[in-house]
């Protein structure tokens, strides 16, 4: 956390279902779209190990979307 304990300074985060809805895509083409990208928070198992089904929840920021959609135009 900053110091003195403000967040005012951070990025919005948005879900992958939100970058969806404003993409305009389903929500796993928005998911495929982002997990590997910088600046992705990924909170979860993105790999199965043991058994267990790999799950990843992402939070996108503004500029990885904005980046992505600059990326795109070319």
């Amino acid at each position: 956390m900053p110091a003195g304990g403000s967040l005012a300074g951070l990025e919005p985060l948005f879900t992958a279902a939100e970058v969806a809805g404003y993409l305009k895509v389903d929500v796993t083409t928005a998911r495929r779209l982002f997990l590997d990208r910088p600046d992705v928070v990924k909170i979860g198992r993105i790999s199965a190990r043991g058994g267990k089904h790999p799950y990843c929840t992402l939070r996108i920021p503004a500029s990885a979307v904005k980046r992505f959609l600059k990326e795109r135009k070319r």
